[in-house]
């Protein structure tokens, strides 16, 4: 399991938050297992959100768990609207440690006191502070639930709509909150995103890819993934940092996409698949195996009817599929055998 699923799961008194704008589909799964490993667990879980956000989150977590109306009715999942809150802790315009107190700190306490096993909260009050470009109350806000993470040995996950391919992510921007939470998790598929960077460097700036493998992070921050320091750091160093960052958001979007390969299955090619197989001494099972070795895991596999001409895509991809599956289509009326046996008769 990677450190940061590992956060997500088993959470210790943690101050998390993730910038969610570049793919908001990684903050819904984030999110998803931060609750469900907590429900399952017996923890007390608060949403702070709008409440399409927090119904949202709810609906999918129910295709997972089923219906969770009995852990409301009991109290152990709560949810709170974000902006009603805020209207009832913000003092001048800026958050008030004793309306936060008295308004998120006693439910805390209560939630707390009736589930030994832990806490857990969700919020989105900062990120729509941040969102209405109130950055410094953002930060103030943000420091009174750290204070309260530490007291009542909960931990809480914040969500901020920060694209980390845009400019806003920059250090002079983003530093009170890397220094007001304990870790940042990735914007997006740390795997994917590493590689498009990589990628981007190596195309637009050769010169800076060796010293940019050798990063050096404030001391006052929370925990970075490599990949969000790498931006940073390119932002602070690099005069074309948005070109690189840019190509690196293309790149990554791309990867986010499957391949399809299309295959052309005229009776000669069915009829060469079998002589391959002959000839190799290769069932049709271990030429599926090679074809996800050369095109990857999340190739979708495209076939064009030779008898009717009409394109055929079976629904399953290489990280999902079975050799029995693979084999039924294959076997199937539209291509390869039975194919070729009404081409070639």
């Amino acid at each position: 399991m990677l450190a940061y699923q590992d956060l997500l799961e088993r959470p210790q008194s943690d101050h998390l938050v993730q910038f969610h704008s570049a793919d908001e589909q990684a903050l819904a799964k984030n999110v998803e297992r931060y609750v469900a490993a907590g429900l399952r667990a017996g923890d007390g879980i608060i949403l702070i959100g709008t409440p399409e956000y927090t119904s949202a989150r709810v609906a999918q977590i129910e295709e997972s768990m089923g219906s969770l109306d009995a852990m409301k009715s009991s109290g152990q999942l709560q949810l709170l609207d974000g902006r009603l809150t805020l209207e009832r802790i913000l003092l001048d315009g800026n958050p008030s440690a004793e309306a936060f107190d008295r308004v998120v700190g006693s439910m805390i306490r209560d939630l707390r006191a009736r589930s030994p096993s832990g806490l857990r909260v969700v919020e989105a009050m900062g990120g729509m502070l941040w969102a209405d470009h109130q950055y410094s109350c953002a930060a103030s806000l943000e420091r009174l639930w750290h204070q309260m993470v530490e007291l009542r040995d909960c931990s809480l996950f914040c969500a901020y709509p920060i694209d980390i391919f845009n400019r806003e992510f920059e250090p002079r921007v983003v530093d009170e909150l890397l220094c007001a939470h304990t870790h940042l998790l990735p914007a997006c598929d740390p795997g994917k995103l590493k590689k498009a960077l990589a990628r981007a460097i190596e195309e637009l700036a050769e010169e800076a890819a060796k010293e940019a493998r050798q990063l050096r992070f404030n001391a006052a921050w929370g925990e970075i993934p490599s990949a969000e320091a790498t931006i940073l750091w390119l932002r602070e160093r690099i005069p074309q940092a948005q070109s690189v960052i840019e190509l690196a958001r293309s790149y990554y979007r791309k990867s986010l996409e499957p391949a399809v390969f299309n295959m052309t299955l005229s009776a000669y090619a069915a009829q060469a698949l079998e002589e391959f197989c002959m000839t190799n001494a290769l069932s049709k099972d271990e030429v599926v195996a090679l074809v996800v070795d050369m095109h990857g895991s999340d190739a979708v596999y495209e076939f064009l009817c030779p008898r009717c001409g009409k394109t055929v895509q079976p629904g399953y991809t290489a990280i999902d599929s079975t050799a029995a599956g693979m084999n039924a289509h294959l076997d199937s009326d539209c291509v390869m055998v039975k194919a070729a046996s009404a081409v070639g008769g």
